[in-house]
């Protein structure tokens, strides 16, 4: 007589049910990338981050600088990876606003990134001179694109890291 157990048995080893026959995750060290330059700030988080994970995941966790086009470059290398796990990235939550900065965009921010979690956070603000008028931001960066003259207008200096 043939039992449930034996079927079931049989059909693991065939391969019916391949997840079953899959290694647990992480089976390999694990990527993370972030697009900030290396020996900074997001570079010293991003190493820590890794370290605590290795530990907790019992795998290797390898850190990768791609800085370069406001984290463009490392967001488009995570999206162009395989979905499989084994890379994640360390990114400002401003790369969604740098896809409003180009034409063609190699990444859709919204639909291509999900957020594992919130890393850190730090207070985002701009500054401007008294001769520059108090007016809504858009305004605000028309002003300074009519202006011949240098004028100085900083650009928000930091915002929440996601990993």
């Amino acid at each position: 007589m043939i039992t449930r157990r034996a079927v079931v048995a049989g059909l693991s080893a065939s391969g019916a049910f391949p997840y079953l026959a899959q290694a647990a995750w992480p089976d390999r060290p694990i990527t993370m990338l972030h697009g900030f330059a290396p020996g900074g700030g997001a570079d010293a988080n991003a190493r820590i981050a890794a370290d605590g994970l290795s530990k907790v995941l019992g795998q290797t966790v390898l850190v990768e600088s791609k800085s370069g086009a406001g984290t463009t470059l490392a967001s488009a290398q995570l999206v162009r990876a395989t979905p499989d796990g084994y890379t994640i990235a360390l990114i400002a939550t401003s790369y969604c606003a740098t896809a409003a900065l180009y034409k063609k965009f190699p990444y859709r921010p919204v639909e291509d990134i999900n957020a594992i979690g919130l890393m850190s956070e730090a207070p985002m603000s701009s500054r401007r001179t008294p001769s520059i008028p108090l007016v809504p931001y858009r305004r605000c960066l028309t002003w300074r694109a009519r202006r011949t003259a240098v004028s100085h207008m900083e650009l928000p200096v930091s915002a929440p890291v996601t990993i």
